[in-house]
């Protein structure tokens, strides 16, 4: 989950220049509905990308023939569309995903679904590289509830605030040494934006690996935590591994630009758990004390 810039694509003049190419399946109908499609998008710009504002567009009413040569434009990238989508895919957020804070992207994605908005199939401002997250979601875009709708990386400047971090709570089988994972909105319930964020997090974010990813890194940090966290040499405390766990996300944020990429969500996680910080401040000193593990071999 991040805020990243709009791109700066020519989206009127492309559909412009798409609608008078008699070569392509959209032509008549794309011109004769161009003026249509293109109120249609001023209004999605107007509405800041969200789907619940007064002023949001509405689904237009197409001739199948024309919403399948839309959603052709977008799949084939036709000129003049290929060398602005190859930008946004490769270099607007490479490291992580602006949907669910996964460590990539690799595609393309709508924000309005081009099942419901196929007038929207192509134009940059509804376009956002992701990872499988945004797919997995499907043509989910509001909920039933007040303020439930999908959050927008390019309109809602807040992605960049902590929004969600991890839950860690022990298993009834081994306790904290493999505990059970979820995720918690850590925006007060008063906050105006906490029903959209809540909702974003349980379609888009908890639908992906997450869980697992939290898994499988607290089962690295259990084995070697040296390796992650810059420690003092010595007795660990719980507060000075707090510290270290809260400086490491700290540098994590700042690596990716938001801190809800799925390692701060961890982190933030661990600090805000004391049986995570204990437990592992307690493998620390177990580790020093019978020498499988140097104090400092494993700088962060």
């Amino acid at each position: 989950m991040k805020h990243i810039p709009q791109p700066e694509i020519p989206d009127v003049a492309n559909a412009r220049a798409l609608s008078r190419k008699v070569h392509l399946a959209s032509y008549p109908a794309l011109r004769d509905n161009l003026r249509a499609i293109l109120h249609s998008y001023a209004a999605y710009r107007a509405a800041n990308g969200n789907a619940l504002a007064a002023n949001a567009p509405v689904r237009l009413v197409l001739d199948n023939g024309l919403v399948a040569a839309l959603k052709d434009h977008y799949k084939k990238e036709h000129s003049p569309l290929r060398k602005h989508f190859t930008k946004l895919r490769d270099e607007t957020s490479p490291d992580v995903c602006p949907m669910c804070g996964s460590l990539g992207t690799g595609t393309l994605d709508h924000v309005f679904p081009q099942a419901r908005f196929p007038e929207f199939s192509f134009f940059g401002k509804n376009l956002v590289p992701a990872c499988i997250c945004n797919s997995k979601r499907g043509n989910t875009l509001v909920g039933n509830d007040p303020g439930q709708r999908i959050l927008h990386p390019y309109y809602d400047a807040f992605l960049n605030q902590p929004l969600v971090r991890a839950s860690i709570r022990p298993s009834p089988e081994r306790g904290i040494q493999k505990p059970i994972f979820g995720l918690v909105v850590v925006l007060p319930q008063a906050d105006p934006n906490y029903a959209a964020v809540s909702y974003h997090v349980e379609k888009v974010v908890k639908p992906t690996q997450v869980l697992p990813y939290f898994a499988k890194k607290w089962a690295k940090y259990s084995r070697r935590p040296e390796k992650y966290f810059d420690l003092p040499p010595g007795h660990v405390s719980q507060q000075a591994f707090a510290q270290a766990a809260d400086e490491e996300r700290i540098e994590e944020d700042d690596d990716f630009d938001t801190p809800n990429n799925w390692k701060s969500m961890l982190l933030a996680g661990i600090v805000a758990t004391p049986d995570a910080c204990a437990f592992l401040a307690q493998r620390i000193n177990d580790l020093r004390g019978n020498g499988q593990v140097a104090a400092n071999l494993f700088p962060a």
